[in-house]
Formats: structure tokens, C-alpha cells, sequence
């Protein structure tokens, strides 16, 4: 998937008044029926918002940015849950396609049946909070934020600040990736990665070059965020298998079809758990995270 990447040398005010239009944008797209990518666009939206918010300090009252921030988290958890069935229902369609045992394809389908309908219930009230009144007034708290005072300066120094308590989160939970068990601290890992991400994509000045950090970052995050994917997968099933073995139900489809997945998301999770490895092995050798701190050290302040 093509990623956006920001990087712009102006105004904190300016900065925050694109990603807050952005995100007033997708709000609209975000309530229509069957629109993945306006739930998913909605999402990087709000996290790119929230980050600006977060690295660029405070630039209006501190009180209307915490209800917003507040605010914004309610939307994002919201889009977050139907946009996890989405993946889910397009990861089990492919399997699907894939399917050889008309058993388990029985079984795929009736869990596609199952993720739809909660996908239509977490839409709905995705939807309900997204009304035309709310929308006006959650547009109007995001316009606040910076006033659209375009000429608000970002703080001496805050690029490097910045990026420097990022690598430093990112850098702690490195050693978790020699314990290919430790999934908790790979879910933490990933999502130092993404914040890392959003950051660089405010103050590294070379961001818009074809192998910027952004995009390196980026590569991370998703090695990372396809083993957390199969990670819930994997509990999911694991936990289901187990407790209809111990009622000791009968094989149904459903049950065939989660038997042969588990063993397809634990192949797919050790693929992506050597490639998360190799990238850090090359980030480590090229000095990767050394070289974006000295360039945003280097920036004027």
C-alpha cells in the first residue's frame, strides 16, 4: 500500500491546521456503508493529527487540546474495531479462494458471516458517534487547535527532542525481537515503530527522498504489524480449538477450517517475525536510527 508521506519545513500552525483538515475530510468518508478505505484513512488521519499535536507542544489551550485528544482516541478506538474486521474478512476471503477441503471452505465462509455482522454492528455505532451534529462540533474543536494561525512557530530544538525520545522508546524494546515468543513487547515495539514514524515524517528533513526514514520506518512497522495480525489470530483460534476440544464437540467445518488456519497463521508469523529480524540486523549495521538523529541535531533552532 502506498503511504503518505508529510515533511514540511513551515509553521507548527500550519502543520496542524493540513493534518486537522485531513481529518474533517475523512470524516464523512469514514460513515459510508462498505467503505474500508475511508475507515482506514480516517485512522492515519487521527494518529497523524494526534502526534502533531503531541510533538509540536502546546500552541492554544492546553484544556481544548486534551478534550480533543480525548476525543479523537474515542473515534480512532471506534474505526479501529471495524477496521480489524475488514482485514480479517479480506484475509479469510483470500484464504478462501485457496481453499481446496469444501469442509473448510464451509468453515471460512461461516466465519467471513460471522466478522460481517459484527463488522455492520461496530460500523453502526462507528456511524451513531459520527453524527451530522457531532461532526460539526468535533470539526470546529480540530479548526481550534491551531487557530489556522498558519504564522505559529515550532520551538527551538523540538526535532531533535523529539526524535530523540522516540528512538530512545524504540530502542528499549529492541531486544524483544531476539525472543521470538514475546509478543507483548513486539505489540509495544510496533507501535514505538509507528509513533517514530509519524514523528520523522514532521522533522527529518530528507522525508520526501524515495528511501527516506518515513519509508524505512514504515517497513518496520509492517513486518511488525503482520506478526501482531497473526498474533490475534492465533489466540483466537488457539483459545476456540481448546475449548471445543474440551467439550468435546464434534468436527465441524468451522473447527476444521480454524484447525488448518492456526497452522497456516503461525507459518505466517514466523515469516514475518525473520524479516522484522533482517531489517533491524541492516538498521543496526548502517547505522540507521544514528543517522536521522544527527540530521533533525543538525536542523536550525
Amino acid at each position: 500500500m502506498a503511504r503518505e508521506v508529510e515533511n514540511s519545513p513551515h509553521q507548527a500552525g500550519e502543520i496542524l491546521a493540513s493534518r486537522g483538515e485531513k481529518v474533517i475530510e475523512q470524516l464523512s468518508e469514514a460513515v459510508r456503508p462498505n467503505n474500508s478505505e475511508g475507515i482506514h484513512d480516517l485512522r492515519v488521519a487521527i494518529r497523524r493529527l494526534r502526534t502533531a499535536m503531541q510533538d509540536l507542544g502546546s500552541i492554544s489551550d492546553k484544556k481544548t487540546g486534551r478534550k480533543l485528544n480525548k476525543e479523537l482516541k474515542k473515534i480512532a478506538d471506534l474505526a479501529g474495531k471495524v477496521r480489524d474486521h475488514d482485514v480479517a474478512i479480506a484475509v479469510l476471503e483470500k484464504l478462501a479462494g485457496e481453499a481446496e477441503d469444501s469442509q473448510i471452505l464451509m468453515g471460512i465462509n461461516e466465519m467471513i458471516a460471522g466478522r460481517r455482522s459484527r463488522r455492520d454492528a461496530d460500523h453502526h455505532a462507528l456511524v451513531e458517534s459520527l453524527s451530522p451534529e457531532r461532526t460539526e462540533k468535533l470539526a470546529a474543536r480540530i479548526r481550534k487547535i491551531a487557530g489556522f494561525d498558519e504564522r505559529v512557530a515550532m520551538h527551538p530544538g523540538i526535532a531533535a527532542a523529539v526524535i530523540g525520545e522516540r528512538c530512545l522508546a524504540f530502542l528499549e524494546l529492541v531486544p524483544s525481537l531476539y525472543d521470538p515468543a514475546d509478543t507483548k513487547r513486539h505489540h509495544r515495539l510496533r507501535i514505538a515503530a509507528k509513533r517514530l514514524r509519524y514523528s520523522a515524517e514532521l522533522f527529518d528533513p530528507l522525508a520526501q527522498n524515495e528511501n527516506s526514514a518515513p519509508r524505512l520506518i514504515a517497513e518496520m512497522q509492517d513486518h511488525l504489524g503482520d506478526m501482531h495480525d497473526c498474533d490475534i489470530w492465533i489466540r483466537a483460534l488457539r483459545k476456540n480449538l481448546k475449548n471445543y476440544v474440551k467439550n468435546a464437540g464434534e468436527a465441524t467445518p468451522e473447527f476444521l477450517a480454524a484447525e488448518c488456519l492456526l497452522g497456516e497463521f503461525v507459518r505466517r508469523r514466523a515469516k514475518h517475525y525473520r524479516e522484522a529480524l533482517n531489517l533491524w540486523a541492516e538498521w543496526r549495521d548502517n547505522k540507521f536510527l544514528e543517522s536521522l538523529l544527527e540530521r533533525t541535531a543538525l536542523q536550525p533552532k
